[in-house]
């Protein structure tokens, strides 16, 4: 059953890039953005094609939702990890996303020495994908993330992902906690917002928190912190 549930997210993942092609594709064709069609029929075929394949989108993405989900609630294996070492990793599988929607994302690296924390490696993974991903969605083209960890004056470990993307509210900030998302918000008018409440969760799980700070119009920081509890000083 494991194997299975393995096999369908994988397939997930990789029709997901593909179906997002065609909606991308066939929603310049809808719009007659490269000059008009021609025939008006060509114009509602291309309409329906985008329609049927967001709807295609939707489904997978409920699907990823759910797995994650599970993912969360399954048990985790502590260990020290280099903070910096697994931020860099994770920039690295995330930057071919951000060149294709043609977004600058950019690893700072810190003044001082990073102390480990104790973490489940592949949850601290997802978290951090989860909110490059968000990023990238409510960014617009020519826009900016910038990732970095840092040791606080309190002796907590922060990861930050900052990006220039649309802001969000402190109303909107609570909505997106509890998984809800306008539609229309995101820069491709999709996503079912459920990165934020993930985050959190697996943070909890971890000994850690997640804190938001955003203004409309001038971006989001996303911070995961890791009190002095779950730092290992070398």
């Amino acid at each position: 059953m494991a194997s299975r549930r393995s096999y369908v997210q994988k397939m997930a993942h990789e029709l997901k890039t593909p179906i997002t092609a065609i909606v991308a594709a066939s929603e310049i064709m809808r719009d007659e953005q490269l000059g008009p069609i021609g025939d008006e029929r060509y114009r509602r075929y291309a309409a329906d094609i985008h329609d049927s394949a967001r709807l295609m989108l939707s489904v997978i993405d409920r699907m990823l939702e759910q797995r994650s989900r599970e993912a969360a609630q399954q048990p985790l294996e502590f260990t020290e990890i280099d903070p910096l070492e697994l931020l860099h990793a994770t920039i690295s599988s995330m930057l071919p996303l951000a060149e294709r929607a043609r977004i600058v994302m950019k690893l700072v690296e810190p003044d001082v020495r990073l102390p480990k924390v104790i973490a489940d490696a592949v949850a601290l993974k997802q978290m951090l994908i989860n909110l490059i991903t968000n990023s990238l969605k409510f960014t617009p083209e020519g826009g900016a993330i910038v990732a970095k960890a840092s040791y606080s004056t309190d002796m907590s470990l922060i990861f930050e992902i900052r990006d220039s993307g649309r802001g969000m509210s402190e109303q909107q900030i609570a909505d997106a906690l509890e998984g809800l998302v306008a539609e229309g918000a995101s820069r491709d008018g999709g996503g079912l917002g459920v990165g934020l409440p993930l985050v959190q969760a697996l943070a909890a799980a971890n000994g850690a928190r997640l804190d938001l700070t955003s203004t409309p119009g001038q971006g989001t920081s996303a911070r995961i912190v890791f009190p002095k509890d779950r730092i290992v000083l070398s």
